[in-house]
């Protein structure tokens, strides 16, 4: 039964926030601490769980909304009625927010104003619905003091009942889904989860509390329950608190962890920093840490970790080629220790796709085979596989299936942030193999993986990621929102290849309004600013984009000459109906026959070509394609035969 047909058999719900409080204030009128004003927003967000769950939504937003003097909020039951949501949750989080904390940014100090500004970033973002699930267990990691006592009455909130008929109903639980698995296991009612949910064994379920040394449980993985028995048990010694910095950085929660680390100067303090850094996108202070630790005596794994750091900071900025000294040190300084030094060719490859140079690639991967008989370096060997399969034009299949065995042989020891990064190169992959409806899937796991950790990748590189298969899909709604967020983050934090990315989705974006003189500007201006860095970073695609503008301005000697310096892997970055339309726009008919051969498109593109209108069977093969990318085709081929 879909989820759809489900809800629509729900009759009535039950929750703490459908309540009328006696004693009841407007939300403007309340007196409340700023934690009792974060409990709120986590009663709202589980209300919004069991709205979404049943189908139903608020009739007017937080406007008849109430809260009493414990701070507990109400809709009152006629606040609520079925049907879904106009609105996604963001939207209506973000509302509620302005009204606890007033319009704008939440300045001030404190714990609670410092999660209400970690929440906001995630809740601007218009591009993709918020899940109020991921919203309640964000709530709860950036703001712990929930936990305390106090704020039981906003925990109850989380639970709450879908009524299909009068004899006939279940309990919900708002939040992740190993947490609600959990507590259903051992609550059959609404009120005994909400007593469950109100009382001090709930922490324990949350963080999912598990016996032994905090050292023993960040080893084997176990980084929630690590943290959850350090706080238990705070770290005695500067080894311990740089445990518990690096299982915070195995969550994500980078800033904690850097927190953690204040005030240690050891190298390994420094290394897990300057990762947090680089996690955070605080290129210029990761790059300050680097260089602190380059006279320093290392061990030879933290040599490669702090090499494949730098190749990383480094190719953002982009000048890739200035993590050489990095990268020579840890193939000159890891012959003692054979997993180290596996790990060193395995980053000396990495960094050797930044530049684009495939052989030095091949090379190191090939030296770094016996990886595969490391349980922790296995899905690395399999990543740089991946990358290396993005390099040939038609290698969006083997990287497709090379990422799948890197996330299947990781998938105990990957950190948050890692697992993003393949679900990242999985989505590239697909896009390449020309599956962008898979793409999207994999772009969307990505968000939902960075949503959890702290710094800008969940806007610069997952939502930038989900719109330009929106683009490349013709649906446009958010995208240029997103585009000026990310760019934004990009140019502050000083990545270069941030930026550049964000000049050529902007590209994609004025292609998809018709506007290719605009397009062509952006170009224009994207080279410019790569030349002043002395960067040659993505000029091939920057190159490809103009020559698809100028072909639309009718300027096909230029389209030539642009074409002619493109690689040829460079030409998957088009849709398969469009790499025709480039080479014939730009008077290369024999290559646009070329492109079309093969495809459904090329009886089609056959007549276009001979400068006749095709029969109408030629144009059955459209019917394959989305709406967007079959009008595109009809505009390039009216371009080459009017009418």
């Amino acid at each position: 039964m879909s989820p759809l047909s489900e809800t629509r058999r729900v009759a009535g719900v039950v929750h703490p926030c459908l309540d009328s409080p006696a004693r009841a204030v407007a939300l403007g009128e309340a007196q409340l601490t700023d934690r009792r004003k974060v409990g709120v927003l986590l009663q709202a967000a589980g209300l919004l769980s069991l709205l979404d769950q049943a189908g139903w939504h608020l009739v007017a937003g937080w406007d008849p909304a109430r809260i009493d003097d414990g701070g507990r909020l109400s809709v009152g039951e006629d606040g609520v009625a079925p049907g879904l949501s106009s609105r996604p949750a963001q939207d209506l989080l973000l509302d509620l927010t302005a009204r606890l904390f007033g319009e704008g940014l939440v300045a001030g100090r404190g714990e609670a104003r410092r999660a209400v500004r970690a929440l906001l970033d995630p809740w601007r973002q218009t591009l993709v619905p918020l899940p109020p699930d991921e919203a309640v267990a964000r709530i709860l990691d950036e703001a712990p003091f929930l936990w305390d006592s106090e704020h039981g009455p906003a925990r109850r909130a989380l639970a709450g009942g879908l009524e299909r008929d009068a004899a006939n109903g279940r309990v919900w639980v708002a939040g992740p889904r190993p947490l609600r698995t959990r507590l259903l296991a051992r609550c059959r009612s609404v009120a005994a989860l909400q007593d469950l949910l109100g009382g001090a064994e709930a922490r324990a379920l949350w963080n999912r509390e598990e016996a032994g040394a905090p050292a023993e449980l960040a080893a084997a993985g176990r980084w929630r329950a690590a943290v959850a028995a350090w706080q238990r048990r705070p770290p005695e010694s500067a080894a311990e608190r740089i445990g518990l910095a690096a299982a915070l950085e195995c969550l994500g929660r980078f800033e904690a962890a850097l927190e953690t680390l204040s005030g240690l100067r050891c190298p390994a303090a420094r290394a897990l920093a300057a990762r947090c850094q680089l996690g955070l996108g605080q290129l210029r202070a990761a790059r300050a840490t680097l260089l602190s630790l380059e006279d320093e005596p290392l061990e030879p794994g933290q040599v490669a970790s702090l090499a494949e750091i730098a190749s990383r900071v480094h190719a953002n900025r982009g000048k890739p080629g200035r993590a050489g000294l990095w990268l020579r040190r840890a193939l000159d300084e890891t012959g003692g220790d054979p997993r180290a030094a596996l790990h060193a060719r395995l980053t000396a490859a990495e960094a050797a796709w930044d530049r684009g140079d495939a052989t030095t690639l091949d090379r190191f991967l090939e030296q770094a085979r016996p990886a595969l008989d490391e349980p922790d370096l296995a899905w690395r060997w399999h990543h740089v596989r991946a990358l290396r399969a993005l390099l040939e034009p038609d290698g969006g299949a083997e990287a497709v299936a090379s990422v799948a065995r890197a996330l299947r042989s990781g998938r105990r020891r990957l950190t948050r942030r890692q697992a993003a990064g393949l679900w990242n190169d999985l989505g590239l992959g697909r896009a390449r193999a020309g599956d962008l409806a898979g793409a999207e899937r994999a772009f969307l796991h990505l968000l939902r993986l960075e949503s959890g950790c702290d710094g800008p990748r969940k806007t610069t590189l997952a939502l930038c990621n989900v719109a330009e298969i929106r683009l490349r899909r013709g649906r446009l709604a958010g995208v240029r929102e997103i585009l000026a967020r990310s760019e934004e983050a990009n140019r502050r934090a000083g990545n270069l290849r941030g930026v550049t990315g964000d000049v050529e989705l902007w590209v994609r974006f004025e292609l998809a309004l018709g506007r290719p003189e605009a397009a062509l500007a952006l170009c224009g201006e994207a080279r410019a600013e790569l030349a002043r860095a002395k960067s040659g970073w993505h000029d091939g695609v920057l190159g490809l984009l103009a020559a698809r503008a100028l072909g639309w301005l009718g300027r096909p000697a230029e389209a030539a000459a642009e074409l002619a310096r493109v690689p040829l892997d460079v030409l998957a970055d088009l849709e398969p109906e469009e790499r025709p339309a480039l080479r014939a726009h730009a008077g290369d008919l024999e290559g646009a026959l070329r492109e079309a051969a093969g495809t459904p498109f090329a009886p089609l593109w056959t007549g276009l070509l001979a400068g006749a209108p095709p029969p109408a069977r030629h144009w059955q093969a459209l019917a394959a394609l989305e709406p967007y990318r079959a009008a595109r085709l009809v505009f390039d081929g009216d371009l080459l035969v009017p009418g």
